[in-house]
Order: C-alpha cells, then sequence, then structure tokens
C-alpha cells in the first residue's frame, strides 16, 4: 500500500516537472514577442530579422533551461542546509554566471566591451556595499552585467519567480522580489529590509529603475 502511494506521488512529481520543464519553449515564444516590440517601433534601430527572432528564442530557451538543471543540482544542498544551517546562494550565482556568459557567447557572438571597470568599488565585501544601477532596453542587458565579475543581487518583479528555471535559481540565490502594483505595502518593507541586510553584509544590489524593458520612440 505505501509503495503505491510512493509510487503514486512520484508519478505526480514527474508529471509536474515534464510540464514545468516543457513549458520553456513557449514562454520563450512569449520573450520573443516582447523583444520584437522592443525592436520594431522606430525607424532608430534596425528590425530584428528572422534570424533575430530565432536567436533570442534559443537565447531564452538556453537561459531557462541551465537554470533549471543547475537548480535543481542545487536542490539537495538547499534542503540540507535548511536543516544545518547553511545555503546554496554563491553556487546558485555560479549557475547564474555561468548561463549568463555561455548565452551571451552563443547568441552574441564577442565578449562585451566593458569601459571605466577602475571606478567600480572593490569587490572586497566592505561595507556598506554599492548599489548598482542600469538601464534595460533589451533581454540581453540582464546577460551583460555578470561580466563585471562582480556577485550581487537583483530586485525584481515578482512575476519572474514563475519563470521555469530562472525563478527558482534566483530564489536559491535569495534574490528580492517585489510586487509592483496593488496591495504590496508589505512587499516595498521586505524590499527595503532584505536590500539593507545584503548591502550592510557586503553584498551590492543591482536594479534597473524602470522596473521594466524600454521601448524605443522617435521622439
Amino acid at each position: 500500500m505505501l509503495s503505491d502511494q510512493l509510487n503514486m506521488a512520484a508519478a505526480a512529481l514527474k508529471t509536474i516537472f515534464t510540464i514545468y520543464s516543457a513549458s520553456i519553449l513557449f514562454i520563450s515564444v512569449t520573450s520573443v514577442l516582447q523583444e520584437r516590440r522592443i525592436w520594431n517601433p522606430s525607424p532608430l534601430v534596425p528590425s530584428l530579422s528572422v534570424f533575430g527572432h530565432v536567436r533570442v528564442y534559443c537565447f531564452n530557451v538556453l537561459w531557462m533551461g541551465l537554470t533549471l538543471m543547475g537548480g535543481v543540482l542545487l536542490l539537495p544542498k538547499y534542503f540540507v542546509g535548511k536543516i544545518f544551517g547553511f545555503d546554496c546562494q554563491y553556487e546558485a550565482y555560479l549557475v547564474e554566471r555561468f548561463t549568463a556568459e555561455m548565452c551571451f557567447f552563443l547568441f552574441v557572438g564577442a565578449r562585451p566591451e566593458i569601459r571605466g571597470m577602475e571606478n567600480l568599488p572593490p569587490d572586497d565585501g566592505s561595507i556598506p556595499a554599492p548599489v548598482y544601477v542600469a538601464n534595460h532596453a533589451s533581454q540581453i542587458d540582464v546577460a551583460v552585467v555578470y561580466f563585471i565579475g562582480r556577485r550581487f543581487k537583483w530586485i525584481s518583479k515578482n512575476s519572474v519567480r514563475y519563470l521555469p528555471g530562472v525563478g527558482l535559481i534566483m530564489s536559491l540565490s535569495q534574490h528580492v522580489f517585489i510586487q509592483r502594483t496593488g496591495k504590496n505595502k508589505k512587499s516595498v518593507s521586505n524590499l527595503y529590509q532584505q536590500s539593507n541586510k545584503a548591502i550592510q553584509s557586503g553584498l551590492p544590489m543591482f536594479f534597473f529603475p524602470q522596473g521594466e524593458l524600454i521601448f524605443v520612440q522617435d521622439n
């Protein structure tokens, strides 16, 4: 009887994981449509080519796929850490960074040129840690920022938590999620508390002040 229940539970988990993993293929389509909206509204930037659409799709599939695999591999350490008082934040960050660099090299091609690295605060755990702020004009931005070689915590909209793979690895990294609309007083309070805790522990914060992608306009 017990073995039957365990088999049923295992089958249910397998089905849930299969659906969760397969959703990457469909969610990546919405990412392509979003990126298309960025590149098409203005003559100031070139339109996204057919090949560009394919690269954006593959970029998202690989991003979510790699973070899903990395996150699943880290789950045992996460659960054991709940018992013995440690976490897997640093390992999750390494998964994020590897994924970002791999996706960028494969689908953009060249290493980004970073100017002014000498102006960044030293990565030595100084307290309080800095807050990094950047513009957000393309999905590529999320990968590029990892090339500064600094560990940080994202301030991200809450909906990202539900992206397959991405939401898992970000939760393991203990990034800060915020509900941007509705009754979000508790969410905003948590944002300040978690951000201050990270900064005072020497871990920088990173966010896009616009909160979402900027679409190019003629004016």
